[in-house]
């Protein structure tokens, strides 16, 4: 997986309100790209409180294979209460998928990771999830998100049925139909359906159209314009933010899940593409850090858990620069050097070890020195400290105080595996 080309790398995060199902959305996604065999929220959300709770309390990270591309998905929480999880998920992403819970359209949640990606100037598109479910509406849930967004909204995707007789999708551009009954097939756009396709049709490629001159020009002149043609201005569309596409589905059912994968590959942003983050060198001087497989390594750290087996893993993005087990690395933000051990891919508590990653990847290391979120991990020619994002100030604090002196080495040792 890691001799994929860059071009071919995509990094997603699933953000949302809780309980639109990023989660299952991103099982799906597992058991569509043949990772897994069903559909299975506990390979997701393993921890014991979060099995107990029925929602996600941290990130979680998959790497896999669609087709030729490598897709990189971290899935967020939910709740408010984890804001820094989905803050660093975001900055470590190049594309931002907002699932949508189709039976109560947009929450507070929704705006308000749709902004932090919007700050953060990450382009965004829409899964409108649980179509399945009673009272789900996606019209109205359209409604919803150009009412709440001042970016353009424009659905590329559309359901066939809906609530319980909901079992398929069109993909309005291509203007193919596709029912999900013992697996998927092509079908014949419903009657129904033909009329309300064709006018979506011609409205989404003047949406289109109208972020690129000189397509706009053609269209103007009543020339032809060719399906590649729409497919690249679509592409530079949401790259530049100008549009959202909006895709729809069930994740529990896997339908349009395929779909969402494709276009994600189609029209996503790959590492290369993306806009440099800052960067403060040894100097105190701030620099713009591009990605580049050229430039010598750098890595940021995004999330650090403590397994109890393993003991610190911690979760990196490469931004530039191929690492192997057994390089050295500097931490700056810590003043200490050390050495790369075992290299792995993410895969939820499993990994995929690996004797090398590149620009682009997310990549897990377990036992590293002294490291944090928020450390930048680079080499020794490169000595520099990646800016991390603004996190909201804490609401609240609480102290610890130990009973007797034996424990104070107790609760040092806890707070610090915190």
């Amino acid at each position: 997986m890691s001799k994929i080309a860059v071009e071919k790398k995509r990094t997603v995060a699933l953000v949302g309100h809780n309980g639109s199902g990023k989660s299952l959305l991103l099982s799906s996604m597992l058991a569509t790209a043949g990772v897994t065999d069903r559909v299975n929220l506990r390979l997701i959300d393993s921890d014991p409180l979060e099995e107990a709770r029925g929602a996600s309390l941290s990130s979680h990270v998959f790497s896999f294979k669609w087709g030729d591309h490598q897709i990189s998905v971290v899935d967020t929480p939910g709740f408010g209460d984890f804001v820094a999880e989905v803050l660093n998920a975001i900055f470590v992403t190049e594309n931002i998928v907002s699932v949508v819970n189709a039976t109560a359209g947009v929450e507070i949640q929704t705006e308000r990771t749709w902004n932090m990606a919007e700050n953060m100037m990450k382009p965004r598109m829409v899964f409108v999830n649980q179509l399945d479910k009673d009272r789900a509406n996606f019209d109205s849930t359209l409604e919803g998100l150009r009412e709440a967004f001042s970016q353009k909204i424009v659905p590329i995707v559309i359901p066939i049925g809906s609530e319980s007789s909901f079992n398929g999708v069109v993909d309005v551009l291509k203007k193919k139909a596709y029912v999900y009954e013992n697996g998927k097939k092509e079908v014949d756009i419903p009657q129904e359906l033909l009329d309300k396709v064709e006018e979506l049709r011609v409205t989404i490629i003047e949406d289109i159209v109208e972020s690129d001159d000189s397509l706009m020009e053609k269209y103007l002149e009543g020339q032809e314009i060719e399906a590649e043609e729409v497919l690249q201005a679509l592409k530079n569309a949401y790259k530049s933010m100008q549009i959202a596409p909006v895709l729809c589905g069930s994740a529990e059912k896997g339908i349009g899940v395929d779909i969402l994968l494709e276009k994600l590959s189609e029209l996503g942003m790959n590492p290369l593409e993306s806009k440099p983050v800052k960067a403060v060198l040894e100097s105190g001087d701030e620099v713009d850090l591009s990605f580049s497989e050229d430039e010598p390594y750098c890595l940021y750290n995004f999330k650090t858990i403590v397994d109890p087996f393993v003991g610190k893993v911690s979760y990196l993005k490469v931004i530039s620069g191929n690492v192997k087990a057994g390089a050295s690395y500097v931490n700056l933000n810590r003043n200490v050097s050390d050495k790369f051990g075992h290299i792995y891919l993410p895969h939820g508590k499993e990994h995929v070890e690996v004797e090398e990653v590149a620009c682009g990847d997310i990549v897990v290391f377990p036992k590293i020195k002294e490291g944090a979120v928020g450390d930048t991990l680079s080499h020794k020619d490169r000595r520099l400290k990646i800016v991390s994002p603004d996190f909201p100030e804490p609401m609240f604090s609480r102290s610890v105080n130990p009973k007797s002196k034996s424990d104070i080495d107790k609760i040092s040792n806890g707070l610090s595996r915190l």
